[in-house]
């Protein structure tokens, strides 16, 4: 096995990050069937994991494809924007909804109309208004980078922007007929971070969480086929990838990541131990079935206080 190649020539089929370009080779995944089929439906789905896996790639061939079908998609990126308030949010929001479906409409009469609504108000009927009138065509709302709505200096209440958009789809799905309104999140994040209160949450009315994982042999096979150089692996072990006569014939690259998620099963390793001392499983146990043993049961919870760890 060798590094990755340190210079990439001009016609590169590899793309480090972000949109994988026309020129590239993209292997299809489940995902892709997936995705495409639930918000072709209707259905809520959100692609919450690591970054550089292909959710960009997979959410820019999704909308095409969507859009061929006569679906209408707004691409709404919160990277892009730096927002303070709400106040700023919500008004990027209404705009860059109402630019990306191309409607037309009088941007200052609506606001003009609503001055005395909050900003979650007028975003509730902006959508209310536009998307989910009668005979409006289906419309999907990409949010990308969903995990931007939690930067600590950004001064906003995600429990009320996530009830607002599950009050949106609810009353979508009320009103009976085919669907207007459906939703893609995307980020680096998970729905407990977005959402304090499960109540108000979106992501249990029939979400469909999708899973990017890593390419199986028989694709990493097709890849090598397509006079491939790299072969990243999203996993430290790379044993199955050995196997593949393609990838040990020929002067391919292959890496893993070894030390990408070393904090986190650092921690986990960490959150393991405490919870076998203390006998967190039995504790679980007990309350599940609400019985509450003696310790001469089950035993003192160890301290690791004085012992001796070996790591291997």
């Amino acid at each position: 096995m060798r590094g990755p190649p340190s210079a990439q020539p001009a016609g590169q089929m590899y793309c480090p990050g972000g949109l994988v370009p026309d020129r590239a080779y993209y292997v299809r995944r489940p995902a892709d069937d997936e995705l495409l089929s639930a918000l072709g439906r209707g259905q809520l789905c959100y692609i919450l994991a690591t970054r550089q896996i292909g959710k960009s790639s997979l959410r820019a061939r999704t909308m095409k494809a969507l859009r061929q079908q006569g679906l209408r998609c707004a691409l709404l990126n919160l990277q892009a924007f730096d927002f303070s308030t709400g106040v700023d949010y919500y008004r990027w929001l209404i705009q860059q909804t109402a630019e990306e479906l191309k409607l037309t409409w009088d941007a200052s009469a609506f606001h003009r109309s609503r001055a005395d609504a909050s900003p979650q108000e007028r975003w509730v009927a902006f959508v209310r208004t536009f998307l989910l009138a009668e005979g409006a065509p289906p419309s999907v709302l990409f949010f990308d980078e969903i995990d931007c709505l939690l930067n600590p200096k950004f001064n906003f209440s995600t429990d009320g922007f996530f009830a607002s958009l599950r009050a949106l789809l609810e009353q979508d799905r009320a009103q009976g007929g085919s669907w207007r309104l459906t939703c893609c999140l995307i980020g680096v994040t998970t729905p407990e971070d977005l959402v304090s209160d499960p109540v108000r949450s979106p992501f249990n009315l029939d979400a469909l969480p999708l899973q990017l994982g890593d390419f199986t042999p028989e694709q990493a096979a097709v890849l090598a086929a397509k006079k491939l150089k790299w072969v990243q692996v999203n996993s430290a072990g790379v044993e199955n990838f050995l196997t593949i006569p393609e990838l040990r014939e020929r002067p391919i690259a292959l890496t893993n990541m070894k030390i990408v998620q070393g904090i986190e099963i650092a921690d986990h390793a960490f959150a393991l131990l405490l919870g076998l001392t203390r006998n967190i499983d039995v504790a679980v146990a007990n309350r599940s079935t609400k019985t509450w043993p003696t310790l001469a049961k089950y035993g003192r919870p160890l301290e690791l206080h004085g012992k001796t760890a070996v790591v291997i």
